[in-house]
């Protein structure tokens, strides 16, 4: 009866043992096999099918190793990816990522900036000192014109 126990039990663990390790690596090269499939014709892979059975079964077996290799490798590094994705990168890489925030600082500007002349349907400034003059103008505008009874927006001249 105890044998028979730990038996199911060893049986149900490896299951979930599996399923914990290779899903994410199944996942992971499904979308790689989707995204190859996307840029080349899919007839590339009937080209297995014109192997001989015993090399068929060995890219199988090849595939198979690597998908599990790959889960291996996702589940050891699982915690150091995130922290990476987060933006915790290590100090030797902080000049990179000073670099990435500074880029990605400047595109998100120059968006903010174009997304908001066109919602208040204005015309781009043709020079830094012309969209400060018209930043001052929006400012005030939204300030509710300061000390001014009514707020005074007006477009700037050409």
């Amino acid at each position: 009866m105890p044998t028979k126990l730990l038996e199911g039990f060893g049986g149900k663990l490896v299951d979930q043992w599996a399923a914990n390790l290779l899903t994410p690596a199944f996942v992971f090269w499904l979308g790689g096999l989707l995204a190859w499939g996307d840029r080349h014709p899919w007839s590339d892979l009937t080209t297995l099918n014109t192997l001989d059975e015993p090399l068929q079964i060995a890219v199988l077996i090849v595939a198979l190793l690597v998908v599990i290799a790959t889960g291996f490798v996702i589940q050891r590094f699982d915690l150091a990816v995130l922290r990476f994705f987060e933006g915790y990168w290590p100090p030797f890489l902080k000049h990179l990522r000073r670099w990435c925030l500074t880029r990605q600082q400047t595109q998100f500007d120059r968006l903010d900036g174009q997304l908001l002349y066109e919602a208040l349907h204005l015309p781009k400034p043709a020079n830094p000192a012309e969209e400060r003059q018209m930043g001052q103008t929006l400012t005030e505008y939204l300030w509710r014109g300061g000390d001014r009874p009514t707020p005074a927006f007006l477009y700037p001249k050409k």
